[in-house]
C-alpha cells in the first residue's frame, strides 16, 4: 500500500512538472536616436549569417628597387639549371639561390 501511494505521488509530481509552460525569451527592442543628416548618410540593417569570399582583388605593378638590389656574380662559368628564389625574395646567409651545371675546363 505504501509503495503504491509513493508511486502515485511521484507520478503526480512528474505530471505537474511536465505541464509547466516554457517561457519564451522575447528579444528586447532598443530604439536608436540619430539626427536627420546622419540618417541620410547611413543604412541600418539586420545582421545575418552569410558565406564570405576568401578573395581579395588588387591591381598594381610589380617592380624592383635598384637601391635595394644586390648583384650576384658566380665564381665559375656554366649554365643555371635551377633557380630557388624569385625577384623580391629575402635570401639568408648560406641559402642556395640556384644551381649551376659547370662546363668542362678548356671551353
Amino acid at each position: 500500500m505504501k509503495r503504491e501511494t509513493f508511486l502515485i505521488g511521484i507520478s503526480g509530481l512528474m505530471l505537474l512538472a511536465a505541464c509547466k509552460q516554457k517561457q519564451v525569451d522575447v528579444p528586447e527592442s532598443k530604439q536608436v536616436c540619430i539626427s536627420d543628416s546622419l540618417q541620410k548618410m547611413i543604412t541600418i540593417d539586420t545582421a545575418k549569417t552569410s558565406t564570405m569570399k576568401d578573395e581579395l582583388s588588387l591591381s598594381g605593378e610589380v617592380s624592383s628597387d635598384d637601391n635595394n638590389v644586390v648583384k650576384v656574380f658566380p665564381f665559375s662559368s656554366g649554365q643555371v639549371t635551377s633557380v630557388k628564389v624569385s625577384l623580391g625574395d629575402r635570401v639568408e646567409k648560406g641559402q642556395t639561390p640556384g644551381y649551376n651545371a659547370q662546363r668542362g675546363r678548356g671551353r
